[in-house]
């Protein structure tokens, strides 16, 4: 990993343990999509150091990340935010996802329910792209019928 980084209020081992957390997001549903590595290179090259290699990280443990990180208020809100980003980069929130971000906030003393909007809104959009394919569906059969 290159060790030249940008200003930052992070050591490298806090940098290291961020990305392992981003990292881990992005396996959390089994694929690491290239939307994900997309939005992981861009953040790193905005927030960290712009040439780090962070893909032979490994993902880390919300215990672990919580030990390593000793993250303020702000910077744990900012650290949740990314993970959100990751998590809908690929177009998909998977349950695996949100799992894994609601172990992350749990342990960085966020509270979870601060994500309650967000799986609402979720859904929401999930229940209208489901329910909008069904009437697609059903319309295309209707057509057909005639």
């Amino acid at each position: 990993m290159t060790s030249a980084t940008q200003h930052s209020p992070y050591t490298q081992a806090q940098i290291e343990v961020w990305l392992r957390g981003l990292l881990t997001i992005a396996w959390a549903d089994g694929h690491f999509d290239d939307e994900e590595k997309t939005i992981i290179k861009s953040m790193v090259a905005s927030e960290f150091a712009p040439n780090m290699d962070f893909e032979p990280l490994e993902p880390i443990e919300p215990q672990a990340l919580a030990d390593e990180l000793h993250l303020d208020s702000a910077a744990a809100q900012n650290f949740l935010h990314m993970t959100v980003m990751v998590a809908l980069s690929d177009g998909i929130y998977s349950e695996a996802e949100n799992d894994q971000i609601i172990a992350f906030a749990s342990v960085i003393n966020l509270d979870p329910a601060v994500l309650a909007s967000l799986q609402s809104t979720l859904q929401k959009l999930s229940d209208a792209g489901t329910n909008s394919a069904s009437t697609t569906a059903s319309e295309s059969s209707e057509t057909a019928g005639k």
